[in-house]
């Protein structure tokens, strides 16, 4: 039986394309109430207007902002909007989800070749965006006794955080960075209640 989530405001970075997106459409069919977030406008756009759609989720329009999460200010400016807009409520959960493998529209590239430019883009988005993301959020979740009951985020690691992989050296430092953040976030959210955890694909 599929867990419900009726009710439960949860806010989702790179919500616009690929897991984000799935993960935005599933929530919604289990009546999640949801903030989404963006770098790309027209991905928000339209996932909005079919989540407005889902059985399930009628009448609970998601709340959708443009964040650059590379951006403390604007993973702030978000996460203050969210919580406005729902009324002061906690949030229940996070999804931190926004990711770049490449520069836009490069090749991958291994470690003799790989620019600073490749090297800082994919950092800032993976994993200074992560660390930005849960500074915004951690203090707007609900707190519990050590290890239940308050609010759960899962961030966005990577097989690649786990092993090496030819050919995307930042890109797989970058994943082994989230990781060792959310082990380290896990331990010390742990003793409010607050779950953290990473996926792998």
């Amino acid at each position: 039986m599929a867990a419900s989530f009726q009710d439960k405001l949860v806010v989702i970075t790179g919500a616009a394309s690929g897991i984000g997106r799935e993960t935005a459409k599933i929530l919604a069919s289990r009546g999640a109430l949801l903030s989404l977030s963006d770098i790309t406008e027209d991905g928000l756009l339209t996932l909005k207007a079919e989540i407005e759609g889902i059985t399930g989720n009628v009448g609970t329009a998601p709340f959708t902002s443009v964040v650059d999460v590379r951006s403390q200010d604007a993973c702030r400016d978000w996460i203050t909007a969210t919580v406005s807009h729902f009324g002061g409520r906690p949030i229940d959960g996070a999804a931190n989800l926004a990711g770049v493998v490449t520069l836009p529209k490069a090749a991958a590239t291994d470690i003799r070749v790989a620019s600073d430019a490749e090297i800082d883009f994919i950092f800032d988005v993976n994993v200074k965006g992560t660390i930005n993301s849960l500074r915004a959020e951690l203090p707007h979740m609900r707190e519990g006794s050590p290890g239940v009951n308050g609010s759960a985020i899962v961030n966005a690691g990577s097989l690649s955080g786990l092993m090496g992989l030819g050919g995307y050296m930042p890109y797989v430092a970058s994943k082994h960075a989230v990781i060792g953040i959310t082990r380290t976030v896990a331990k010390e959210e742990g003793l409010r209640g607050i779950r953290v955890n990473a996926i792998a694909p």
